[in-house]
């Protein structure tokens, strides 16, 4: 059988078996998070209305950990996540999202002069390692050092 497969039916199988009096449901959502040394979850029905409800799955971590070496060999071993989230719905169709913490920031400073007046800008994008924008300003700040320069920095900005 399909390794993936098996982890995604356990995974679907523990959230419907932790549903509540077998309630309605909009979606139940399991959140992963995978950092050196730690796996952990945790989950979350929606309802009818959408309202929001935590919910007890009671996982086998060592499935999260199969998932993970199995999606990152794909792309030549370059897919590492640390977060991914498997969402359930009613009809048992599934849908499996992974996120990374790693980004890439660009910016510069742009200077327009007209008459007499300069003035500056920076503008800022942050992608994901897989290019995915994660957030575009079109002028920011940005505050770069080690952790006291960056909260000396922060609180300058903000007096």
């Amino acid at each position: 059988m399909n390794p993936i497969k098996e982890i995604c039916e356990h995974f679907g199988q523990e959230m419907v078996d932790s549903i509540p009096n077998k309630l309605p449901f909009q979606k139940a959502v399991l959140f992963f998070e995978r950092q050196p040394g730690m796996t952990g979850y945790h989950a979350l029905l929606y309802d009818q209305e959408g309202r929001e409800n935590n919910l007890n799955v009671d996982l086998n971590t060592q499935a999260i950990e199969d998932l993970y070496q199995i999606t990152s060999k794909f792309n030549d071993g370059n897919n590492e996540w640390n977060k991914a989230k498997f969402t359930l719905f009613p009809d048992k169709k599934i849908n499996l999202e992974f996120e990374t913490d790693h980004y890439f920031v660009f910016s510069a400073k742009i200077t327009t002069k007209k008459l007499m007046i300069k003035k500056t800008i920076q503008p800022v994008i942050v992608i994901d390692k897989y290019g995915r924008e994660k957030l575009n300003l079109s002028d920011a700040k940005l505050i770069e050092g080690d952790i006291s320069q960056i909260t000396s920095g922060l609180n300058k900005s903000l007096s």
